[in-house]
């Protein structure tokens, strides 16, 4: 019998030493994300990419002409309209290699599991790029307000003046019910049901949820569909922004996920691409809340 060569023994220990370190367990840090604004958006829209909407002014009342010599002339209703395009284009590309999905084979249902948290990361991308989109409409939005919707606050720091920040807000909701040109550009109205609140978070731990609740006037198991908080704003002086959520305009307009295989790199690649209407209207309701300096 040949005795074993000091070479073939070192190979049996290396052999064992991968046994014994063998993963048993692998935990994925990475989360799943979905745009907490993604409510607001208005749906999607097939084989087009513009939105047309349209505004029609509020018939003035004349005196009235009882001699009927005005009864067939021609009285024109004001009419103005505003485009909202297609003005978001993205494409997520990532690619999943035959080597990382091997090497998921350590767990049970590895190979799903890996290939699920590569592409969940994928939807993730669009998620929060979409997130911040629409964050920076909400910032337009207040740039382009009457100055008579703009605010200058103090900045919220304990019940006082939070107090005094939701004071104001209640305010402006209750002045917002009839029309006038105070919050639009062109005369309009606003229901309080119809209003949305965006707060920047900082505020969330100084303003009582019940306190918000009496803005609206309503019950505390209602607030978070009329409160919303966001971690930022694209002004860095903007703290709020109270709209009528008519004046959001967020349309998907395509999603489209497609693989091409690469059999020589032993890889995939998915791309998505999706398009969108990110736009904010000048046609509706708004007042902005900021603080004198950042």
């Amino acid at each position: 019998m040949a005795t074993p060569s000091l070479t073939n023994l070192n190979a049996k220990n290396e052999f064992l030493g991968s046994v014994l370190n063998k993963i048993g367990r692998q935990d994925y840090a990475s989360k799943s994300y979905l745009n907490p604004l993604s409510k607001f958006k208005k749906g999607f829209i097939e084989n087009a990419n513009e939105i047309e909407e349209i505004y029609v002014s509020r018939v003035q009342g004349l005196t009235q002409d009882l001699s009927g010599t005005t009864t067939l002339a021609r009285v024109k209703p004001d009419v103005k309209t505003l485009y909202h395009n297609q003005n978001y284009g993205k494409c997520y590309s990532v690619t999943v290699s035959d080597r990382q999905v091997r090497q998921a084979f350590q767990t049970n249902n590895g190979v799903q599991r890996i290939a699920d948290e590569i592409l969940s990361q994928q939807h993730t991308g669009v998620e929060y790029d979409e997130y911040v989109a629409m964050k920076t409409a909400l910032g337009s939005f207040a740039g382009a307000l009457p100055a008579t919707a703009k605010r200058t606050i103090g900045e919220v720091k304990d019940q006082t003046t939070a107090k005094e920040f939701v004071k104001a807000v209640k305010k402006d909701i209750g002045k917002m019910q009839f029309r006038s040109t105070d919050y639009c550009q062109f005369e309009q109205h606003t229901k309080k049901e119809n209003l949305i609140l965006f707060i920047h978070i900082d505020y969330q731990s100084e303003i009582d949820t019940e306190l918000l609740a009496t803005a609206f006037n309503i019950g505390k198991a209602e607030i978070d569909t009329r409160v919303v908080f966001v971690d930022s704003f694209p002004d860095a002086k903007l703290r709020a922004v109270l709209l009528d959520e008519g004046a959001i305009k967020v349309f998907d307009t395509l999603y489209n996920n497609e693989s091409q295989r690469n059999a020589q790199g032993m890889f995939t690649n998915y791309h998505l691409n999706v398009e969108k209407i990110v736009s904010y209207s000048t046609l509706y309701n708004g007042a902005s809340y900021s603080i004198a300096t950042a």
